[in-house]
């Protein structure tokens, strides 16, 4: 008597790895087919923005116009902003002047020392 057939099992494929390409498969599927309907979906919102375009203007306009006090906050911080860099750039000036007139005496001195050591050496 021969022995029973057995079925030979693939080495190359395991099934998870079946169900894993299976599964990737059906992913491409579906990210294809919500791609496709994207681009239905933009298609059909262009139409419908090209009648809307007004309305948008109308909401900004909206927006901005129930703003004041916040445009008043905006202006006012802008406003100390403004000062800071006043402020700032006043004593940057003073510290400036006050570098000059050190650099000059300095630079006095030095004019001195070179000459007194040009006569020393005539």
């Amino acid at each position: 008597m021969a022995p029973p057939r057995t079925t030979k099992k693939s080495t190359l494929t395991s099934p998870s790895t079946a169900t894993t390409r299976q599964s990737a498969r059906h992913s491409r599927k579906q990210v294809i087919n919500e791609a496709d309907d994207l681009e239905d979906l933009d298609q059909g919102n262009s139409a419908i923005d090209d009648e809307h375009a007004g309305d948008d203007e109308a909401e900004a306009l909206q927006r901005t116009s129930d703003g004041p006090l916040e445009q008043m906050m905006v202006k006012m911080v802008d406003d100390d902003l403004l000062g800071q860099k006043i402020n700032i750039e006043t004593a940057m000036g003073r510290q400036l002047a006050s570098l000059q007139k050190i650099h000059n005496a300095h630079s006095r001195d030095l004019e001195t020392v070179i000459e007194r050591r040009l006569r020393e050496m005539k």
